[in-house]
């Protein structure tokens, strides 16, 4: 009977080789997706922030707390020596003009308002235009209300359109009122008295301003300017979009601190 010996296991064979290898393919796929998850997310956040962003508005009260926040972190910070300085004044003072800002915006808004307003109820809404642009007010009357055509002296129906205008100027006493004169882009007329359209615009623009300090306006409030044709409404492709370009424009501006 024959002795059974038992098999030794194969030469040069490496016990590690019976586990699984991963391909290098594999490997490479997998760093992939990783990345592709990371830059989703980021996508994600910023989509996420820009949408907080576009649907934010400035409250000044919010901003005015949060500021002073970081101000007091700031200086807890200075004061354990970690070399952080905070600039006294800066912030409060940034707040109190944004603040300032809001108010003013609002406020004249609130003129625009109480114009159309009064405007409406004193047969002033088909005659005069108004708009308003960053916290300034513009009245607009055309020279045809006001003036004959080349011509610097009121018409008495001009004056009765200053005059409505002055009625409201009485109930705004925080307004400066900036009278501006404009004409078209036309010469004058051979044998004019004035010497050109700028002569023309700020002789008519005194003109009003005279007459509303004979009204009673007081002229701490009131300054005037001629602009000729340097500023046109519409281009003058005919004779409706001159007469649009011929006109005297009323800026209201709110005086600070009264004056």
């Amino acid at each position: 009977m024959k002795n059974s010996r038992p098999s030794s296991p194969p030469k040069n064979v490496d016990p590690s080789d019976d586990e699984p290898l991963i391909p290098e393919e594999e490997e490479v796929e997998e760093k992939a997706a990783w990345e592709t998850t990371l830059a989703d997310l980021s996508m994600l956040l910023l989509t996420f922030f820009v949408l907080l962003y576009s649907m934010s508005t400035l409250d000044s009260r919010k901003f005015e707390q949060s500021f002073f926040s970081v101000r007091v972190a700031l200086e807890e910070m200075g004061g354990k020596g970690s070399g952080v300085k905070v600039l006294e004044n800066e912030g409060g003072v940034f707040v109190d003009e944004v603040r300032m800002l809001r108010e003013l915006e609002q406020h004249q808004q609130q003129v625009f308002s109480d114009f159309n307003m009064y405007a409406t109820q004193h047969g002033l809404a088909g005659i005069v235009g108004a708009r308003l642009e960053a916290g300034k007010i513009t009245l607009v009357l055309p020279e045809a209300v006001l003036f004959p055509k080349g011509q610097a002296e009121l018409t008495p129906e001009g004056r009765r359109a200053v005059a409505g205008l002055r009625d409201f100027f009485i109930q705004v006493p925080d307004q400066r009122v900036l009278v501006v004169g404009h004409t078209d882009s036309t010469p004058l007329a051979p044998g004019s008295r004035f010497r050109d359209n700028w002569e023309l615009s700020t002789l008519r623009a005194v003109a009003v301003l005279r007459t509303l300090m004979e009204m009673g306006i007081s002229a701490n409030r009131l300054s005037a300017m001629g602009l000729a044709d340097s500023q046109p409404i519409l281009p003058e492709t005919d004779e409706a979009s001159r007469a649009r370009n011929r006109r005297v424009e009323f800026v209201l501006e709110k005086m600070i601190g009264g004056r």
